[in-house]
This record gives structure tokens, C-alpha cells and sequence, in this order.
């Protein structure tokens, strides 16, 4: 439905995918988000080896929020979709 109303409206959404962690699997939204069409930040990619298994120092201790290390990772995912518009 939001998709649709935006094309109404002439508005381009940008989506964006969300890493899975241990405790929680994100892997089939983002596939959705990635088949979806539309433009998208894929926040996951940025981070993880494969699905719920991060690159080694950017998840912290807690398995669910990023490192410094990660933040940036996921700060240079939205950089360059802010550079492709």
C-alpha cells in the first residue's frame, strides 16, 4: 500500500534492509526489499558475512546493536545511495 500510494503521488520511496542478528532473522524482508524494485539502502549487506552472521568486529557484545566499527559500515551504506541521488 505505501509503495502504491507513493507512486500516486510521484514520490520514489527508499527502502532499507535490516541486518539479521542472532536472536533475530531480518533475511526475508530484505530479500523482499531487494526484489522489490524499488531503490534501497541494504544496511545488511554492509554488515554481514550471510545472513545473521555479522563481519568479525562489527556486531558488539550484546548480538543485537553494531560497533563503532559497524556504525560506520552502515554510515557508508547510506553515503553512497545519498551519492547516487
Amino acid at each position: 500500500t505505501f509503495i502504491a500510494e507513493c507512486g500516486k503521488r510521484g514520490i520514489t520511496p527508499v527502502l532499507a534492509t535490516i541486518p539479521s542478528v542472532p536472536t533475530r532473522d531480518h533475511s526475508l524482508k530484505a530479500q523482499w526489499i531487494r526484489d522489490s524494485g524499488c531503490r534501497y539502502i541494504d544496511f545488511a549487506d554492509a554488515v554481514q558475512k550471510t545472513a545473521g552472521e555479522w563481519q568479525d568486529g562489527l556486531l558488539s557484545a550484546d548480538g543485537v546493536h553494531p560497533t563503532t566499527e559497524g556504525a560506520k559500515a552502515l554510515a557508508g551504506a547510506a553515503e553512497a545511495v545519498l551519492r547516487d541521488l
